[in-house]
């Protein structure tokens, strides 16, 4: 029997690899994808054409959708697809738009200091920065790359367009069935599933190409028009919460620190599994500085454990209480913070501060 990583490595051996660490002088339209990420392939051929996006996370972990197996899979799939494919005679294209064209960054440059190197998830800081220059930004600009679950579906981890769960509120679809297309862009992963979710726009319906797990072993591709409920690309603060993007988002709390450890709880008196995390700084710098400042008049102190915001206790991280705080509260509002100082438990009337901008 064949190991994975051996399979892995034979199918890989039939691609030009090339491994990109640098997001400098990347053309950001020909090669664009979910820029958060931690990892994602792009499966394409020399002139530009994209089969297929391999790579994807949810909130649970990095590796929610990269396997050894999957990635065979998808590999296996794509020189089939290449080999059946027409190449249209290559053309020249003209250049395309890059990271250190944003007016924000190609000034940092000129005036010498250049990053020594652009993260792939500086590329969202940087095209928000611009925006924001450009009185372009819009709040619902950051709601970028939903994951599925967002729309009401979510997708097998090895077989990844195949559908393994499907929400009430979802009509057209069921589990089993296959999508094979979103509004005309062929899906296999589930970095395809969302890269055609962020170019579907917000509307309540997509056109998906689905094989129907009704028809059985012999069903025929199908088009459907697949409808959820209304706002569905308004983001769920948790499958929100990984994402850098959410410190662009405003307003914020001006203040964290780190999850307590199960020993930690067990000696402030805390039962095992309660949600609470030690307040390690407040923001005193840079343009959010304000947010913190107002953070200590409210009577917030560093070394405070806090066990609530607004009532709720069920955090899942303190990346999720920074999303929750981005996504639903407004400038002017009051959040109430449950604290424990010296044994204390306080209360703490926290405003919530907006930027401007």
């Amino acid at each position: 029997m064949v190991r994975p990583t051996t399979l892995l490595s034979l199918v890989a051996s039939r691609f030009e690899c090339v491994r990109v660490t640098d997001m400098a002088g990347v053309d950001l339209d020909r090669h664009r994808f979910d820029f958060d990420l931690t990892s994602c392939i792009l499966l394409q051929r020399a002139d530009g054409h994209r089969y297929h996006t391999f790579g994807g996370r949810t909130w649970e972990g990095a590796e929610s959708h990269l396997s050894v197996p999957a990635l065979v899979r998808v590999l296996v799939r794509t020189l089939e697809e290449h080999e059946k494919a027409e190449l249209p005679p290559r053309g020249r294209s003209g250049p395309g738009r890059t990271v250190e064209a944003l007016p924000p960054l190609a000034r940092r440059i000129e005036a010498g200091r250049r990053p020594a190197c652009i993260h792939c998830h500086s590329v969202h800081d940087w095209q928000v920065e611009a925006a924001k220059e450009a009185k372009r930004w819009r709040p619902q600009d950051g709601w970028v790359f939903p994951d599925p679950r967002e729309f009401g579906f979510s997708v097998d981890p090895i077989e990844q367009e195949r559908v393994v769960s499907v929400e009430a509120r979802v009509e057209g679809l069921q589990v089993g069935d296959r999508i094979l297309a979103i509004e005309g862009t062929p899906v296999l992963t589930f970095g395809d599933i969302v890269l055609a979710l962020d170019r579907s726009g917000d509307g309540p319906s997509v056109r998906m190409r689905l094989l129907p797990v009704s028809g059985g072993p012999s069903a025929s591709p199908v088009e459907r028009v697949v409808s959820t409920s209304r706002g569905w690309r308004e983001p769920d603060p948790l499958l929100y919460s990984w994402r850098a993007m959410k410190w662009n988002l405003d307003p914020s709390p001006g203040f964290g620190g780190p999850q307590l450890t199960a020993r930690e709880l067990g000696g402030l008196g805390l039962a095992p599994g309660t949600f609470a995390f030690r307040v390690q700084y407040l923001v005193d710098g840079g343009a959010r500085a304000e947010t913190g400042r107002s953070a200590a008049r409210a009577g917030l102190r560093v070394g405070d454990v806090v066990l609530s915001l607004d009532g709720r206790s069920d955090f899942r991280s303190v990346d999720h209480v920074h999303a929750w705080f981005r996504l639903t509260r407004r400038a002017g509002e009051t959040v109430i913070l449950e604290v424990l100082r010296e044994g204390e438990r306080r209360r703490i009337d926290l405003p919530v501060v907006g930027l401007g901008r």
